[in-house]
């Protein structure tokens, strides 16, 4: 090759700009640049085409591979399960990620049901007075109250189709019963809810009076509650407490004093209401 050159071959171009030409092809690129002043234009016209060509050799390529890979497969040299495979796995995920979220979304909309459960607490409780009847009371985000029924047969209320925009916020609710503390509370909405039944101690205390036959106070006469004594002071006052497991609807009391018939009485303990009892001198 002389040493001045008309035209740059393009195999040289390419070599040169991939980096690839040793020093003596560089040499003679050099010194076409340095003779031909056309020299910059050609090269970036011969740029374009071998990146064209390589282009269009890397599109071929591929296809050629397309075609390699369909080929061997039907002759059964290679196993095109494996794509098949690939597929297969990737709509599975797709399909398990579908239902994860349809589940989400549909435990997140849909309507909830409510199961508020009345227990009796047992350190509040009087074993041979088990729970009859009494009321709950219900509301909503401060909707109209809804007032049901429960009693010892079934102790469960259920609250049916909360909507989406009401099962996350809260729920007032009031359980009334007599003899029962009244249970008055606010509660996040939950599929299950326990109100506790305590006793309110109203059948724990019997108290009252103590008079002779003139409506004198009679001061320190006996007074009998099952196993539990006291005495009356000198207004002829009495109170005695029951303790929780001694308790009933309703209490026989003794109250008697030397020189005083023995009085007999049968009443509904109360720690409201007192007893007036007026006892005779003996005969």
């Amino acid at each position: 090759m002389s040493e001045r050159m008309d035209k740059l071959p393009e195999e040289l171009l390419a070599r040169y700009l991939d980096g690839m030409a040793d020093e003596d092809e560089k040499g003679l690129v050099k010194t076409y640049f340095a003779s031909n002043e056309k020299a910059l234009e050609e090269a970036v016209e011969a740029s374009r085409a071998i990146a064209f060509q390589k282009i269009a050799a890397e599109r071929f390529s591929e296809m050629a591979y397309d075609i390699v890979v369909r080929r061997l497969v039907m002759d059964g040299i290679i196993d095109g399960k494996a794509k098949r495979k690939r597929r297969l796995a990737y709509l599975s995920a797709l399909f398990a990620t579908a239902s994860l979220v349809f589940v989400i979304c549909w435990n997140v909309f849909k309507p909830l049901d409510v199961k508020v459960n009345v227990t009796e607490d047992p350190g509040f409780a009087i074993p041979s007075l088990p729970f009859e009847k009494g009321n709950v009371t219900y509301s909503i985000n401060g909707n109209e109250p809804v007032r049901v029924p429960v009693s010892r047969e079934d102790m469960t209320v259920l609250i049916e189709n909360i909507s989406f925009g009401d099962k996350y916020k809260m729920m007032h609710i009031v359980l009334e019963s007599s003899g029962y503390q009244t249970v008055d509370t606010t509660l996040e909405i939950r599929k299950s809810l326990t109100l506790p039944l305590r006793r309110d101690n109203s059948l724990g205390v019997i108290f009252g009076n103590v008079i002779d036959e003139q409506g004198t106070p009679v001061a320190g006469a006996t007074v009998i509650v099952q196993d539990i004594k006291a005495q009356t002071d000198e207004t002829g006052s009495f109170r005695i407490d029951i303790p929780m497991a001694k308790q009933m609807e309703s209490q026989r009391m003794n109250i008697y004093k030397d020189g005083f018939e023995l009085w007999t009485g049968t009443y509904r303990p109360s720690n409201t209401c007192g007893w007036n009892v007026v006892l005779r001198c003996e005969k």
